[in-house]
């Protein structure tokens, strides 16, 4: 691993390299994809000593899924200018993602964030500007802090999705002052089983707001008095009894809220209205 290979464009590892527990990042300089999958007991990507001025600039895409020992990136962040994508999956010991995100502010579009209950905040600075498409899922306590996501400042944000997890099961409603970019154009709620309304003022003023994807929320009841954007074309509803219930045309007491929309997907069949598949679902496809 001492050694350099300039011609390696993708490196994957799945289900080995059980004895490998620091990845050496710097020793693949056209590197274009990285992907560790299943790899247990890896704990930490850093660079090698000598190596400190390292620019992986080929660097464009780093999935890591199934990672339980995980704790740390390199110290002072990742070297990839031009890093565009970056999904972390079950890495349950990672508790921050990588330090001077920020810096990424022409190149990282696409971040996911799943199954890691320990991940805390955000790195000092914030996330980059340049982000079109944010998923968090099942991180109680980044979830705990959602004020300090700083999303007025994603001008670029185009699709967000917020995605519970056990302990936030006692989640009643969403915040108040919850506030969101103007720039959505697809906002997806999945997997808040007590949540029973959305009781946010924030939803009105996403004017950009084309689709809206809500799942898994048995107990949610209402939209939010002040009804939901005018721009919305698209609203799909899985796996929510009692809302899919008052969303009933003409009958049901939420129907005047959302009787201006063109498309109202109700049903449980996931096959239908392709339009309004979250892209977390077209990346796990």
């Amino acid at each position: 691993m001492h050694n350099c290979y300039p011609s390696l464009r993708n490196f994957e590892i799945k289900n080995s390299c059980d004895s490998l527990r620091l990845f050496p990042l710097g020793c693949f300089t056209k590197l274009e994809h990285l992907w560790f999958r299943k790899y247990a007991n890896l704990e930490a990507l850093y660079i090698l000593d000598g190596l400190h001025h390292v620019d992986l600039t080929s660097l464009q895409h780093i999935s890591i899924w199934d990672c339980p020992n995980l704790v740390s990136f390199p110290q002072g962040g990742l070297p990839t200018p031009n890093l565009r994508v970056l999904s972390i999956f079950n890495c349950e010991k990672l508790k921050s993602l990588p330090q001077q995100m920020h810096t990424l502010i022409t190149s990282l579009q696409r971040l996911t964030i799943v199954d890691c209950p320990e991940m805390d905040l955000f790195p000092e600075g914030g996330l980059p500007t340049s982000l079109s498409q944010l998923y968090v899922s099942s991180c109680y306590k980044l979830m705990q802090r959602q004020m300090e996501w700083g999303l007025l400042t994603l001008s670029f944000l185009r699709n967000l999705e917020i995605g519970g997890s056990y302990e936030q099961g006692r989640l009643e409603s969403l915040p108040e002052k919850w506030l969101l970019p103007s720039t959505l154009s697809f906002l997806g709620i999945h997997g808040f089983p007590n949540l029973k309304s959305l009781y946010n003022k924030g939803l009105q003023d996403l004017t950009s707001l084309g689709t809206l994807v809500i799942s898994e929320c048995e107990k949610l009841k209402y939209f939010p008095k002040q009804g939901l954007p005018s721009s919305l074309s698209c609203l799909k509803i899985r796996d929510c009894p009692l809302l899919k219930k008052r969303c009933q045309r003409d009958k049901g007491k939420e129907w005047p809220k959302i009787s201006h929309i063109p498309s109202i997907v109700l049903e449980e069949d996931e096959s239908s209205n392709e339009e309004s598949i979250s892209f977390y679902e077209v990346i796990l496809s």
